[in-house]
């Protein structure tokens, strides 16, 4: 009888040990995908922050030289070193009885980028580095396109989800999808987000 009660204990035991692992297996499968899903669009926000304020700086550096950066250091730079120039018309031109003038103000990149991005306090040394990627750049390209017989100039900048998403499940991230911000194919300077 003692060895009966031994095997039937033994195999209580078993059985429990295989009914919590199954219990935490099930909750593993039914949290892992919500939690990925949450830490996704966490870090989509703060991506798109970064290129937001990229968008801003490369609209800068198109005022200063008339077209987009097609490299990280020149973008940078320009940002923290070179001045815009502003033209104020005082009065108006299109009226004949008054006197026009016009002011030129110089206004340092940084702070008109710092106006610009505002809440969104983005340094600009950190602008080629994806959020959540451990030090790895955004895809940047610039160039220019026609429409209608204009050169329109263009840049892109890509964040692949394989890199600020990499630590997640591969399962849980869409290989193929990327965030996008501008094209080099059409003057546009919106993301894919919208």
């Amino acid at each position: 009888m003692d060895r009966k009660k031994l095997v039937i204990r033994v195999v209580n035991i078993v059985l429990t040990v295989i009914a919590i692992y199954l219990a935490y297996a099930l909750g593993k499968t039914l949290i892992e995908p919500v939690q990925a899903r949450k830490i996704t669009k966490q870090r989509y926000k703060e991506v798109i922050k970064r290129l937001e304020a990229v968008r801003e700086a490369q609209m800068i550096y198109r005022e200063i030289h008339g077209k987009f950066a097609s490299n990280w250091d020149s973008l940078v730079n320009t940002i923290k070193y070179d001045t815009l120039i502003e033209v104020k018309v005082i009065g108006n031109p299109d009226d004949t009885t008054q006197e026009v003038t016009y002011d030129t103000l110089y206004i340092p990149a940084i702070q008109a980028y710092y106006e610009r991005i505002g809440n969104n306090r983005v340094e600009p040394d950190s602008l080629p580095f994806i959020p959540f990627s451990g030090g790895k750049k955004f895809q940047l390209a610039a160039g220019f396109i026609e429409k209608g017989r204009v050169r329109v100039p263009v840049f892109q900048v890509v964040a692949p989800d394989t890199v600020f998403l990499a630590d997640l499940n591969p399962d849980y991230i869409d290989q193929e999808h990327a965030l996008i911000l501008g094209s080099l194919t059409e003057a546009t300077y919106t993301g894919n987000w919208r």
